[in-house]
């Protein structure tokens, strides 16, 4: 009788990441008969924050094998799209993050990074950084009316001087 034995199993479990209060899930793969992971969890894959885990595998002749993976978690990205503003009636107002990232998604449906409107509202922008990770900023613009000053005319003599008024709430 010719007793061999088995090598320890292998377990590949693929580097993860994750957002700031996300998580993820990570697979110690198929084929094993049991499964026990180091938070307690005893399925083949399991949903984690980020962290260190580690899983013991067995199969059906008792073989087991020892599988670690570290899950990163990414710093949320800090966007700032500026305070609320108030333009004057005719005029624009362009908004714009002050750092780039991967991508954009206004509320409007633009994708572009800046976006120019004379149009009072909520102007929503959720960005998108290189690691996945997404942030929300909004800003209100406000049309202000072109003020109306309505001055008549004044006559001065040579070496007088005069006051001219343009009313209350001007200055």
């Amino acid at each position: 009788i010719t007793v061999s034995q088995s090598s320890s199993l292998i377990v590949s479990i693929p580097a993860a990441s994750v957002c700031n209060g996300s998580t993820t899930n990570i697979n110690a793969g198929a084929g094993f008969n049991s499964y026990i992971w180091s938070n307690g969890n005893n399925t083949q894959s399991i949903t984690v924050a980020g962290g260190s885990y580690t899983v013991t595998v067995s199969d059906l002749s008792g073989c087991t094998g020892v599988g670690n993976v570290t899950v990163a978690t990414n710093a949320l990205p800090t966007l700032n799209i500026g305070q609320n503003l108030a333009v004057c009636a005719g005029s624009s107002a362009t908004i714009s993050p002050t750092t780039s990232y991967s991508s954009y998604a206004w509320l409007t449906g633009s994708s572009l990074q800046n976006i120019t409107t004379t149009t009072a509202g909520t102007y929503t922008l959720t960005v998108t950084d290189s690691n996945g990770c997404t942030a929300t900023d909004a800003v209100s613009v406000e049309i202000v009316n072109t003020p109306s000053v309505s001055l008549s005319n004044a006559s001065v003599c040579v070496g007088n001087t005069t006051i001219i008024d343009a009313g209350a709430g001007f200055s």
